[in-house]
């Protein structure tokens, strides 16, 4: 069999689903989709689309949401617990939405690698590498590269990009979160491979195509190369039709906190419930600020 006949039957046989839910009033809108899994039932994945034109998307050191007294040395915060703050009650005001950041260290109030919040450099870039196996039947294994590999900054113009680590983009970035892996290549195609005996967490990612951003929330176990492929399918085939795309933190971190303003009730996509370092929070341009200022 030649292997595009080979690839596009295994193609189909992976269809992509999507049930868009009603959208959320606002700028943020909300939908919840159906994606197929290899070997398995499809997954519930919930997605937050926005303009990166209209919005403001700032980085957050989870700690800066707590005053004095809730901080604790060593421990960060959980999405669940994030809603219960006095700061984010202050930015539910206003529609609002957090995210679950960037990978932690052993202690997670302290991000794994670089972290840029508001200007300000927290954390440095992590250069740690993985080693290359040349044999490997995957080819993004065979050199070596970046344990965390992926980037999304955010520029002064408020412009945003999700993509590789990039030592040069550094510098321009107002907010900056390094995470990993990259999952689209500067192609738009999967940059993760299904052979590299990766398992299926709960799964938070990022992937945009120009201005268009979307927070992915997978509330299923998925592979990383089952959701980078229906990243990049193109919408008449069920997918996002991003070019660019990014894995954040997951598993018991995956959360999403969503909030259409005063008078509405905030909800939670994902468990949420692990501590973490740093989140992502998108509000209006014309909302107040990060931090419930």
């Amino acid at each position: 069999m030649h292997p595009f006949i080979g690839w596009a039957l295994s193609a189909a046989a992976l269809m992509l689903t999507s049930v868009p839910a009603a959208a959320a009033p606002g700028d943020i809108e909300r939908s919840v989709h159906r994606v197929a899994r290899s070997g398995g039932e499809p997954a519930t994945v919930v997605t937050y689309a926005f303009d990166a034109n209209r919005m403001r998307v700032q980085v957050l050191l989870a700690t800066s949401l707590l005053d004095r007294a809730q901080q604790r040395r060593g421990s960060g915060v959980s999405v669940q617990a994030a809603a219960e703050l006095p700061a984010v009650r202050k930015l539910m005001r206003h529609e609002m939405l957090l995210v679950n950041g960037g990978f932690s260290t052993s202690t997670t109030d302290r991000p794994a690698g670089l972290l840029i919040s508001d200007g300000n450099a927290v954390t440095v870039p992590n250069y740690a590498m993985r080693r290359a196996d040349p044999d490997n039947a995957c080819p993004a294994l065979r050199s070596e590269r970046l344990r965390l590999s992926a980037l999304l900054c955010v520029r002064a113009d408020h412009s945003l990009s999700v993509g590789p680590m990039d030592d040069d983009a550094i510098s321009r970035c107002e907010q900056a979160i390094q995470t990993g892996p990259v999952l689209l290549d500067k192609s738009g195609q999967p940059e993760v491979c299904a052979s590299n005996g990766e398992r299926a967490y709960l799964r938070t990612a990022l992937c945009q195509r120009d201005a268009r951003v979307h927070v992915v929330i997978a509330t299923d176990p998925m592979t990383l190369h089952d959701l980078a492929r229906w990243l990049a399918a193109p919408p008449a085939e069920g997918g996002l039709g991003c070019s660019a795309a990014i894995n954040m933190s997951g598993d018991t971190s995956t959360g999403a906190l969503y909030s259409a303003g005063a008078g509405s009730k905030p909800r939670i996509d994902g468990p949420g419930g692990f501590a973490q370092a740093s989140f992502l929070l998108v509000t209006p341009r014309t909302a107040p600020g990060g931090r419930g200022e």
